[in-house]
C-alpha cells in the first residue's frame, strides 16, 4: 500500500475483517502533515501498527513513524531508486542547445513542483550575485503548481529576467535533455510551519544518475540524498548568501563540479539501482 491516508483506512479495516496481511509504502508528507492533528494521527498509527511492515523511503521518514510508538524492527528503509533514466537523444539535447542559444553558457537547472516548500525564491535572489561575476548564466526551472505567479513577478524584479525561464511541465526524454545539458543541479527546499518538509529528494538522485553536481539545503531528509562534499554541496535552508556562493565555487572549480558528479553518480549506481530495492524488498519479506 502506498498511501496511508485515505487508502489505508480502508485496508485497515479490511484487515479485521479477511485477516488481511499488508505492509506499508511511507515517503513523508503522508506522515508528516497527519501526525500534526490528533484524530489523523491515531489513524496513523493504527493502520501502521496493524502493518507487517512499514517501508519509509528514508531514515527520516522512518523516524517520524518510529515515534509515534512502534517497535524499531517493523520500520524498514527502503530507499527509492531514480525515475528519469538516460534516454539516448543527442539530436533532442541540441536542438535545445541551439533554441536556447546555450553554447558555451553555465545552465542552473531546478526541477520541482512550484510551491512554497521547494524554495525557488531563494535560488532567484541568489542569482543577484551570481550574475555579477558569472553574467552568461542561464536558470532553467521545470515543472508547474500554485507558486508559479508568485515565481514570475520576484523574476521580472531581476536585474536579467531573459535568463530564468519557465519550462513548465515536460516529459521524460525532454528532462532527461535539460539534464544533460545541465552544469549545476539545485533544489533549496525548507520545512514549513505546517510540518511539510522535504522527505528524501529522489529528483538529487536523478541528476547525479546524469553526473551533474547537485546544490541542495539541509532540511528534511535531503542529507540522505546528498552527502555534502562527496555528491553535491548542502547549504543551510533560507540562506540566499550561501546558495550564491555555492553556485560560485562550482562555477569556479570545474574539477571539483566534475568530481562531485562524478562520485555521485557512483554512488546511485551502486546503492540506489531498482534492482538493489527489489532485492531489499524480497529480504525483507523473506522471499
Amino acid at each position: 500500500m502506498g498511501q496511508v491516508l485515505p487508502l489505508g483506512t480502508a485496508v485497515w479495516i479490511l484487515s479485521f475483517i479477511k485477516k488481511t496481511r499488508y505492509a506499508v509504502f511511507v515517503h513523508g508528507m503522508d506522515v508528516s502533515l497527519p501526525i500534526r492533528h490528533s484524530r489523523k494521527r491515531w489513524l496513523l498509527k493504527n493502520i501502521l501498527g496493524r502493518a507487517e511492515k512499514v517501508l519509509a523511503a528514508n531514515n527520516f521518514v522512518a523516524q517520524m513513524v518510529r515515534n509515534l510508538g512502534l517497535p524499531a524492527e517493523q520500520v524498514v528503509v527502503i530507499y527509492p531508486s531514480p525515475v528519469i533514466k538516460k534516454l539516448s537523444n543527442n539530436t533532442l539535447t541540441e536542438n535545445l542547445r541551439q533554441r536556447y542559444n546555450l553554447q558555451n553558457k553555465p545552465i542552473l537547472l531546478t526541477i520541482g513542483r512550484l510551491v512554497e516548500r521547494k524554495g525557488h525564491e531563494i535560488i532567484l535572489m541568489a542569482l543577484e550575485s551570481v550574475w555579477r561575476e558569472a553574467p552568461q548564466l542561464r536558470y532553467f526551472i521545470i515543472g508547474t503548481g500554485p507558486f508559479k505567479n508568485k515565481l514570475e513577478d520576484l523574476r521580472a524584479l531581476l536585474s536579467h529576467p531573459h535568463q530564468v525561464i519557465f519550462l513548465g511541465e515536460i516529459n521524460d526524454e525532454e528532462t532527461a535533455a535539460w539534464l544533460s545539458l545541465a552544469t549545476i543541479f539545485i533544489m533549496t527546499p525548507r520545512a514549513l510551519a505546517n510540518g511539510d518538509a522535504e522527505g528524501f529528494g529522489l529528483v538529487y538522485l536523478e541528476a547525479a544518475f546524469f553526473g551533474k553536481p547537485v546544490i541542495a539545503s539541509r532540511t528534511g531528509g535531503v542529507s540522505e540524498a546528498v552527502i555534502d562534499g562527496q555528491t553535491g554541496i548542502i547549504v543551510e535552508e533560507n540562506n540566499v548568501e550561501a546558495t550564491a556562493m555555492a553556485i560560485l565555487k562550482l562555477l569556479k572549480n570545474p574539477s571539483l563540479a566534475e568530481e562531485l558528479g562524478r562520485d555521485g553518480q557512483e554512488r546511485v549506481e551502486k546503492q540506489f539501482s531498482a534492482e538493489s530495492a527489489a532485492q531489499r524488498i524480497k529480504d525483507v519479506f523473506g522471499y
